[in-house]
């Protein structure tokens, strides 16, 4: 499915000046949100595809993008048993300090690809990846995935075998045929 989202606001409820937050860590929180949440979505039978903590119209976000641990799709009743569970979890354990929205969602027809085993586990899709530095001169790949070779994502396309070190791996995601 498509962009299911499930919506809830945590009980901090308020906006909050935006300079309070300047010198936030947001990479720190949302290891703490990984850390908290990763638990409870592995008993429920889902995994965490990816996290985002963002600012949007004037209140902070934090969504969750869930996939299915027997890789079905992601309904919307899903969404909803995950963001029920999550909600509760991210309360006790304190992780965000002021008022922010939940929303729980699949992560789509462009799913990202985080982890190692994602780059296995989706071999022979087409992706784009993007490194945090150059690899040959490139920054930007579009091709099939080849998988993983030791500590190197392996990628082709039409100019041939490209060998992306994952501690360069900025964002990579399938893409739409």
């Amino acid at each position: 499915m498509l962009g299911l989202t499930q919506l809830s606001v945590n009980e901090k409820v308020g906006l909050m000046p935006t300079f309070f937050l300047g010198a936030m860590d947001y990479e720190a929180i949302l290891e703490k949100v990984e850390t908290a949440v990763a638990p409870v979505l592995d008993h429920l039978g889902y995994e965490l595809v990816e996290r985002e903590y963002v600012q949007a119209q004037g209140r902070w976000v934090l969504r969750l993008y869930i996939g299915r641990a027997d890789d079905g799709s992601v309904t919307l009743d899903d969404c909803v048993e995950a963001s029920r569970a999550l909600e509760g979890v991210l309360d006790v354990e304190d992780v965000i300090p002021h008022p922010y929205c939940l929303e729980v969602s699949s992560p789509g027809i462009e799913r990202p690809l985080r982890h190692r085993g994602d780059f296995e586990r989706f071999r022979g899709a087409v992706i784009d990846l993007k490194a945090k530095a150059p690899v040959q001169g490139r920054r930007h790949f579009s091709g099939v995935l080849k998988g993983m070779e030791k500590e190197h994502i392996m990628i082709e396309d039409e100019r041939g075998l490209w060998q992306v070190p994952f501690t360069l791996l900025k964002k990579a995601k399938i893409k739409r045929r």
